[in-house]
């Protein structure tokens, strides 16, 4: 009974060391526009080597509410003609009337943010599929704290 009696109290010791806040990164959230609407076109990412290793990508719409995130960034299956390429497909971008950003968690630099404007998300979307103009490169960052 006593050994009962320490191991709870033990367990109750532990219990206080439990953290209580949880942190959730938004690669690990997706929102219902994901991998949603028709193929709209390709964005490539330049990511300085002075950040390190990308450990994650996250795509986020931008309009005039704000930044939202809508999923982790997958690639697609095969590169584009200009680098690795990731499809973005028009229900993530609200049909050409949101902006779109990325962050990238990496080994370095922390969490960064680069954005391309809604009128570059339309051009991009207007263009013949395949063309440098149907692809967006982000390759400005900034330091990023969502």
């Amino acid at each position: 009974m006593i050994r009962f009696l320490f191991a709870a109290l033990a367990l109750i010791g532990l219990s206080a060391c439990t953290p209580t806040t949880t942190v959730v990164y938004p690669e690990n959230y997706t929102a219902a526009n994901c991998f949603t609407g028709t193929y709209a076109f390709d964005l490539e990412l330049e990511v300085p080597p002075a950040y390190g290793q990308v450990l994650a990508l996250t795509q986020h719409a931008r309009d005039r509410d704000g930044i939202r995130t809508v999923c982790r960034l997958v690639p697609g299956a095969n590169p584009t003609p200009f680098g690795q390429g990731y499809p973005i497909y028009s229900g993530e971008v609200d049909g050409g009337r949101d902006g779109l950003c990325v962050s990238a968690r990496t080994s370095s630099g922390g969490h960064i943010l680069s954005c391309a404007p809604t009128s570059q998300v339309r051009r991009a979307m207007n263009a013949p599929a395949g063309t440098r103009a149907s692809t967006i490169r982000l390759s400005q960052w900034q330091a990023y704290g969502g």
